[in-house]
């Protein structure tokens, strides 16, 4: 992807987990990594 869309705001979501989002900007041609640890739902 090309460095002129940087940043960008990744959205990682899935059933019965809490989303979480987290902005990245992109270098180049390098790789770019973003660290998610999501919390599943608590059903009270």
């Amino acid at each position: 992807m090309d460095s002129k869309n940087s940043p960008l705001t990744l959205i990682i979501a899935n059933q019965g987990w809490k989303p979480q989002t987290s902005e990245v900007k992109l270098k180049g041609e390098k790789d770019t990594v973003a660290d998610f640890a999501l919390s599943p739902l608590r059903c009270d």
